[in-house]
């Protein structure tokens, strides 16, 4: 927080044989948390939709503008996506972009399971398979869903799917 002192002297006519002094106010600036978020995605082939063997991705961008660190006194973030995967689709993970320290995996409400190269996901049939995706910082056996995010910071997470099948 800054502090700005602020003097001023009014003069006040007719009546007066000079200014009226105020007395000094203090005004607080307060920093603020900005946190943004935005989703990227992508495909091999675009615009068509992807088939078999063809790769897919998306990358996740956010952090905070502000001045501030986010939380300030309140709960730190917590970064969650969706993977919706069609019915009778199957996607192969590739490859995973992490900023250090970060772990990145599937969250079903009651446990953690870190996501691992070459794991697949597929899509129920009928309804297909929603999957929760959740980033964690610290390492493995010690990892927590909420952090922190700096002030003036950006991070990505970026994860490659292949299609093998339809």
């Amino acid at each position: 927080m800054s502090i700005i002192s602020y003097q001023d002297n009014i003069g006040i006519s007719p009546g007066t044989s000079g200014p009226v002094a105020v007395p000094p106010q203090t005004i607080n600036i307060q920093g603020q948390s900005e946190v943004f978020g935005n989703k990227f995605t992508f495909w091999q082939g675009q615009p068509t939709n992807p088939g078999v063997g063809d790769d897919l991705g998306f990358t996740l961008v956010f952090g905070n503008y502000g001045e501030t660190d986010f939380p300030a006194g309140g709960v730190d973030a917590t970064v969650e996506d969706t993977l919706t995967v069609p019915a009778g689709v199957t996607l192969e993970l590739k490859s995973v972009s992490l900023p250090p320290s970060f772990i990145i995996g599937t969250w079903d409400g009651v446990a953690f399971t870190p996501l691992t190269l070459g794991q697949t996901f597929v899509g129920a049939p009928v309804n297909g398979t929603v999957y929760t995706l959740q980033l964690r910082q610290g390492p493995l056996s010690n990892e927590v869903p909420n952090f922190a995010l700096t002030e003036n910071s950006v991070y990505s997470v970026g994860l490659l799917l292949n299609v093998v099948g339809i």
